[in-house]
């Protein structure tokens, strides 16, 4: 193989490690949200976003991959299934507690797990809606931050 094969070969195996990580996370947002519920969920997907080499896309285009749906899981605030980008939020949640569980259900889409502390913490003691340092180090355990 001639050294331009084995750079070009090289190039091709760089540029796939760098965009296997990089996915787009396309979201149908539910019209049932209220319009405060809509900026809820705008704004967290802004802030996992700016931390997050996989982006969270929401949209009103109904053909996106996954949504987000104004339903109520079973015995629960908000549920997500990774394997299709699909989440369920309660209608009726507080403003403060709506923020906390978007926050926490955008980072299962990134497929991040609970935590002790954080937007990831599920004990519902308290609704954190900053990222901490230990959802940062989730988010780069599972390869969805750098």
């Amino acid at each position: 193989m001639s050294g331009r094969a084995i750079l070009l070969v090289l190039a091709g195996l760089l540029a796939s490690c760098s965009t296997s990580r990089a996915r787009v996370h396309e979201l149908h947002v539910d019209p049932d949200f209220t319009n405060e519920e809509r900026a809820a969920l705008f704004s967290a997907a802004a802030k996992w976003n700016a931390v997050a080499t996989s982006q969270i896309l929401l949209t009103d285009d109904p053909a996106a991959h996954g949504e987000i749906v104004r339903r109520a899981p079973a015995h629960m605030n908000a549920f997500a299934t990774t394997e299709r980008d699909h989440v369920e939020i309660s209608p009726g949640l507080p403003p403060e507690i709506f923020a906390h569980v978007a926050m926490h259900e955008l980072g299962h889409v990134l497929r991040l797990d609970y935590s002790i502390n954080g937007v990831m913490r599920c004990d519902g003691s308290t609704y954190p809606v900053d990222l901490s340092g230990e959802d940062i180090e989730e988010c780069r355990r599972v390869e969805a931050c750098e």
